[in-house]
């Protein structure tokens, strides 16, 4: 059986112990990344300074980098798993094309891409934001700052880090995969053992949504450090 015919053979509209295993892990691994989101104690503050991971060196700057990065990898797993979920659960429709694994694989096949991509931004391009942001707050803090009392310095709560969750990666991605996948499976015939013309059209409909979040996901990933990625010429201009 070649990869293509186990993808689109139906499963019988049953989810079995191997589906239910992993609905059971991705909700397990959906409530890590609601804790790396909101974990308290990654990022802490004190006065002008944030401490990250016990050192006193991350000004605003850097702590809204490392902010960005623990946030989006959160999220992206959250909206991952969840969705990995849907797409198993839609098997219990029973409907010629949504019994076939096809949905589950498209999703896991994500995956990797999104994983590799994460890697190589955190070995090869979070570094150079982090020097950025690191000189960026190193040159604020010789700024000099207005007196304020000390009561108003004492009530004063410290800023903290935003996170864009929907950049323009994000919403032109989000529009373009549904259509892409919608014209590209319209020539596929799933499953494999019945008529085109007899084909119920929900498993189509169902992966188009799918993809929503799917796109989601890959414009929150490569947004990664846009804030950031354009000061990296200026400081290499600054070094020379």
């Amino acid at each position: 059986m070649s990869f293509w015919e186990y993808v689109t053979t139906p499963t019988d509209g049953h989810l079995g112990p191997v589906a239910g295993l992993v609905i059971s892990l991705s909700l397990f691994v959906a409530a890590f990344g609601i804790l790396l989101v909101i974990g308290p104690g990654m990022v802490s503050f004190s006065s002008r300074w944030r401490w990250v991971r016990g050192r006193k060196q991350a000004g605003p700057q850097e702590a809204n980098l490392r902010t960005e990065l623990r946030v989006k990898v959160g999220i992206g797993i959250i909206v991952w798993c969840l969705t990995l979920v849907v797409s198993l659960l839609l098997r219990l429709v029973g409907t010629p094309g949504l019994i076939t694994r096809w949905l589950p694989t498209m999703v896991i096949v994500v995956l990797p891409l999104l994983g590799g991509y994460v890697v190589v931004y955190r070995l090869f391009f979070f570094p150079r934001y982090l020097e950025v942001c690191r000189r960026m707050d190193a040159r604020k803090s010789y700024e000099p700052t207005p007196k304020k009392s000390s009561k108003k310095a004492r009530t004063e709560a410290p800023a903290k880090q935003k996170v864009r969750l929907m950049p323009g990666k994000v919403i032109i991605v989000m529009g373009l995969l549904p259509v892409v996948y919608y014209f590209v499976t319209a020539f596929v015939s799933m499953p494999p053992d019945v008529p085109a013309q007899q084909h119920d059209h929900l498993w189509h409909q169902s992966g188009t949504l799918l993809t929503v979040p799917l796109g989601y996901l890959i414009g929150l990933v490569i947004s990664l450090g846009d804030e950031w990625r354009p000061l990296v010429p200026l400081l290499r201009v600054q070094r020379k």
